[in-house]
């Protein structure tokens, strides 16, 4: 059985501003295992930066673990 590396569970993140909210991440749930490789692709404003930056902790989310 492989070990578990990461895990990320139920993660939102949500910016907020005077005038709009907006929902950068809504509910992002998954585990790398060892010997596993993770890729993050999608289009401008999908949430990538967002997410690469609460898995290094340099922000937190609103929600999730």
């Amino acid at each position: 059985m492989q070990k578990t590396l990461l895990k990320i569970d139920k993660i939102s993140k949500i910016y907020t501003s005077e005038k709009e909210k907006v929902e950068a991440l809504k509910t992002i749930s998954f585990d790398i295992k060892e010997k596993e490789i993770l890729g993050l692709l999608g289009v401008n404003g999908a949430g990538k930066t967002t997410l690469s930056s609460i898995i290094a902790t340099l922000l937190k989310p609103t929600s999730g673990d």
